[in-house]
């Protein structure tokens, strides 16, 4: 699942034009049989495979190689102190955009959420405040994702909800994929089983251009994606 979580940042390269961002997210994986829905914006994805009936919905985390990096990495530093609040406009249009996605599929289709770095902060916070998401997909996968260093978010339930039966919910569906050493996700989550992975040595990098948030290069590397495909 992590391909799906890369492939969402293609949709976030300012080199191409939209069709040739299309065509190369469908390319890479024309090999696993899904393609890219045409109602995906770049921050989150559908991408479905009507033979085997599965569809996966990504969000989008925050791209290194982007023009507005600086402001972003700031962000995210922001959310992983607590200060949740910076990111609620954002985190609502991905909530919003995700809910008119899920209405482009078979209501019988298996349906996973994938989210590496502030895309799994969002899958997370998507999760937590809208039941009609949470009660119609299947499982969902995290990779790095940030995680608050100040307490936990609040859970919106429906008339009739528990909380602890939603408690109960999210921990069954989350799986969070962890590298060990990385700082993003460090903290406990408030939700769902981690997995811890050693990091891979492709992932290493030779530079470190964002101090500000992982001070070695190590730790950058252990953010990455890659140690997870």
């Amino acid at each position: 699942m992590a391909e799906f979580a890369e492939a969402s940042y293609i949709l976030n390269d300012k080199k191409l034009n939209k069709q040739q961002r299309t065509d190369k997210v469908n390319n890479k994986l024309a090999d696993k049989g899904y393609k890219l829905h045409d109602s995906s914006n770049k921050d989150v994805q559908l991408f479905v495979n009507d033979k085997t009936n599965h569809a996966v919905i990504a969000h989008r985390g925050t791209d290194f190689g982007g023009r507005k990096i600086a402001k972003d990495v700031k962000a995210d530093l922001a959310y992983m102190a607590g200060k949740e609040g910076e990111y609620t406009k954002q985190f609502k249009q991905r909530a919003s955009k995700t809910k008119k996605l899920i209405k482009e599929i078979n209501p019988n289709t298996h349906l996973t959420m994938v989210g590496h770095s502030y895309g799994g902060a969002s899958v997370n916070h998507t999760l937590l405040k809208e039941p009609t998401i949470r009660n119609r997909v299947d499982n969902v996968e995290l990779y790095n994702p940030l995680l608050h260093h100040a307490g936990n978010s609040k859970i919106h339930t429906k008339r009739g909800e528990k909380k602890s039966d939603v408690d109960d919910q999210l921990d069954d569906l989350i799986t969070i994929h962890r590298t060990k050493n990385d700082i993003a996700s460090a903290s406990k989550p408030q939700h769902g089983q981690v997995r811890n992975y050693n990091q891979k040595e492709h992932a290493t990098k030779k530079s470190n251009p964002f101090r500000d948030v992982f001070d070695k290069v190590e730790q950058l590397s252990a953010h990455s994606l890659k140690n997870f495909i």
